[in-house]
């Protein structure tokens, strides 16, 4: 039996041939022939099903039970009992933050140079929002945990606070001043060129939401297409990096023909965005490239999508406006003023007269 079961194409269609048979054909099928034929079916009957066994388990419980593990796990880091803070920052030189701290005073420089320090507290939205993260850095009691940008806090706990308190939170100097510096000449820039106040607050409003939710958009489809749920549950977002690169995309669309000295080349001031984005990640890989990328994404959302949009609907109301002011035709026909004939009709006959007793004095 051990033999039969030995050669190549002992396993038929039907479970009952699966039983072995003599190697000789014409030997008796004895008791202890059959028994072992239906011991080793069972054996590898039994072998069949723990490798199914192990493959589901493989295949489908632990993909359940690791998520349900980082689903827990993330619930405690999030929301932990002792919040996480930030220490307050340290008054020693750190001279990783001197380079940024640097492009920092140049930048405020340019725009004193180019506005006027007058001019320069004519922009209170941007120095309002400068302002407002050194303070929460400089303070430093701030909730890491309860204030950064989890996707996983956004989407199921529904946290939509994260979208906005992220901005605000740096994790040193370095981190901030860089930030700074590139924010600085877009948001002062894109200020000016607005209708009011209360358009440019509307706008940075609108490019936060926006380049924070691409972000959280991006981790829920890495998470659920390829299974990568790392971003989703453990990490959490913080700066102001990723608004500051929608500003540079939305300021470039806007400055269209300009051209931008960089290391002596002239580059369109449209296509700034994406040297500087590579600048960044060649310099300092650990930073957040999905968070970059996704400022960049709101950005053209918003400079090629929204505002294009806007401005076809406000045209539209426009012009129904107008539409409706304008006169409608009378029912008596044209009306027609002065001097002079129609169809052959003298309007005012005075005037004729007037002009040929004249004509005849002269004559």
């Amino acid at each position: 039996a051990a033999q039969a079961m030995s050669v190549p194409g002992a396993w038929p269609g039907k479970w009952w041939d699966m039983l072995s048979v003599p190697a000789n054909p014409e030997s008796p099928l004895t008791f202890d022939s059959f028994a072992n034929s239906v011991a080793d079916t069972a054996d590898r009957l039994s072998n069949q099903a723990v490798e199914m066994a192990s493959t589901l388990w493989h295949s489908v419980v632990p993909p359940t039970m690791n998520e349900r593990v980082a689903r827990l796990k993330a619930n405690w880091v999030w929301h932990n009992s002792r919040p996480l803070t930030r220490p307050p920052s340290s008054w020693e030189p750190d001279e990783l933050a001197l380079v940024p701290l640097f492009s920092l005073a140049k930048a405020l420089y340019d725009q004193a140079q180019e506005l006027g320090p007058s001019q320069m507290l004519h922009r209170p939205i941007s120095l309002a929002l400068l302002s407002s993260n050194v303070i929460v850095f400089l303070c430093g009691n701030v909730g890491l945990r309860s204030n950064c940008l989890s996707p996983f806090c956004v989407v199921e706990r529904h946290d939509w606070h994260r979208l906005f308190t992220a901005t605000f939170i740096h994790m040193d100097a370095t981190h901030l001043f860089s930030n700074l510096a590139v924010t600085v000449p877009d948001a002062f820039y894109l200020e000016s060129t607005s209708s009011s106040p209360v358009a440019f607050v509307a706008e940075l409003t609108l490019l936060t939401v926006t380049s924070h939710g691409a972000y959280v958009a991006w981790a829920v489809v890495n998470k659920q297409l390829f299974g990568h749920g790392q971003a989703y549950y453990s990490v959490g977002g913080v700066g102001l990096s990723s608004l500051a690169f929608a500003l540079q995309v939305v300021a470039g669309e806007r400055r269209a023909c300009t051209l931008v000295l960089l290391g002596g080349i002239r580059v369109p001031s449209k296509f700034m965005w994406a040297l500087n984005l590579a600048f960044t990640h060649v310099c300092t890989p650990e930073a957040s490239f999905p968070g970059h990328l996704s400022g960049v994404a709101a950005g053209l959302l918003y400079a090629y999508g929204i505002v294009p949009a806007l401005r076809c609907l406000s045209n539209l109301v426009g012009r129904l406006k107008n539409e409706e002011r304008a006169p409608a035709p009378t029912a008596t026909g044209p009306r027609f003023f002065g001097a002079g004939t129609t169809g052959g009709r003298v309007i005012n006959p005075e005037a004729t007269t007037v002009r040929s007793r004249a004509g005849w004095n002269r004559w």
